[in-house]
């Protein structure tokens, strides 16, 4: 009869427990979201703002405002900072779970906060004294809300809930606080490589990683901080058709969050090159008006291609102007002498034409070597016409 009595109040005890938020945290702000302040957006267009302003009385005051996401998009948040103390504002979701907090210094500036990718819909903002006493303290909220298809969508820290992408489109994302990753899903249909290119933060080392469909890793590169904005190629690996996994982090013992962007190229194997190909007899056959692509490994990498003109002709060259790095192109014919060398400059990431050269009937190399710039893991494409 005892144990009976004592398993009754237990049940009894877990009952309430779950019931009345005493071991749910978000319970607690569910309830206090209801007196949240709807934030009012200049348009729903694709790209919106809201100003708001208040007064907080002291270091356990908090507002509440709400934001309505009717799209997949981003929110970005900034604040006038307070000379007087440090501010908070934390996000959640509608159910309480907290993605970010971050505070604006003690100052007299506009201060850029965090930013988050997001599914739709409501979202809650608190705002709260983080540092400091006072009796009218007040403060000037920012927020952007930006819709589209090309974000992070948050929680995305493990395979299970990765944002899922497309080949060929840019993607923006923001490192989380909690030291989790983000990580994106795409799917591969054929046999070929993949050529990852992505941005370094700002004030803390990125860590890509390209993952299989157990999340097992392939391949893994750190980009250190730089204040330039710009696109690297990070790696570029072989795959089989199926489901593979980009992990994106920093390094959290330096700062949370942090920007990037990246985007994923799609080459089939035999509009690749195939190595070695780095003398005449190693060359890979190549056909004309096909879009061929190299990588460039080192300094020293050279790749050649032999094609053929069946008849004297006039041959034009195209290369991709890469952003860091120029080539050297040489022409060479059967007899291994070159005819013709371009050099291509550093540019906008375009396939822009070199030259045109009348060839006699035969054999021709075409010898792509570095010139000068990044030399580590460079992508490019040419086409001959």
């Amino acid at each position: 009869m005892l144990k009976k009595i004592i398993a009754l109040i237990i049940a009894l005890f877990i009952f309430f427990s779950v019931n009345s938020g005493w071991t749910k945290a978000e319970s607690i702000y569910t309830d206090t979201f209801l007196n949240a302040i709807p934030l009012s957006f200049d348009s729903s267009d694709e790209l919106s703002e809201a100003y708001t302003s208040g007064v907080l009385n002291q270091q356990g005051d908090a507002k509440y405002y709400s934001i309505n996401m009717q799209k997949n998009g981003e929110l970005y948040f900034s604040m006038q900072q307070n000379p007087s103390v440090a501010i908070g504002v934390t996000l959640y979701d509608a159910n309480g779970m907290e993605y970010e907090t971050y505070y604006a210094d003690k100052g007299v500036k506009i201060e850029d906060l965090f930013g988050q990718g997001l599914v739709k819909g409501i979202y809650y903002v608190k705002v709260f004294v983080y540092e400091g006493t006072g009796t009218e303290l007040p403060y000037q909220l920012h927020v952007t809300r930006f819709y589209g298809d090309d974000v992070e969508y948050e929680t995305n820290n493990t395979i299970e809930t990765a944002t899922p992408i497309k080949i060929g489109q840019y993607y923006l994302g923001y490192t989380d606080q909690l030291d989790t990753s983000d990580i994106f899903r795409f799917k591969t249909n054929n046999v070929g490589l993949i050529n990852i290119k992505g941005t370094a933060a700002v004030k803390s080392d990125l860590n890509y990683r390209l993952l299989d469909e157990k999340g097992r890793l392939i391949e893994a590169k750190v980009l250190k901080a730089s204040d330039q904005y710009s696109f690297s190629s990070i790696f570029t690996k072989q795959l089989k058709p199926g489901t593979y996994y980009i992990s994106v982090s920093s390094d959290s013992r330096v700062y949370s969050n942090e920007k990037y962007e990246f985007v994923t190229t799609f080459i089939e194997s035999i509009k690749f090159e195939k190595e070695s190909n780095n003398t005449l007899k190693q060359a890979n056959s190549i056909s004309s008006n096909i879009q061929y692509h190299g990588l460039l490994t080192e300094k020293s990498d050279k790749d050649i291609f032999k094609f053929y003109a069946a008849t004297t002709k006039y041959v034009t060259v195209y290369f991709h102007r890469l952003e860091k790095t120029a080539f050297k192109i040489h022409v060479i014919n059967s007899k291994g002498r070159v005819v013709k060398t371009y050099t291509t400059k550093k540019g906008n990431e375009s396939l822009i034409k070199l030259g045109e050269l009348k060839l006699a009937k035969g054999i021709y190399y075409l010898d792509v070597e570095y010139f000068e710039g990044e030399s580590n893991n460079v992508l490019y494409q040419f086409l001959l016409k």
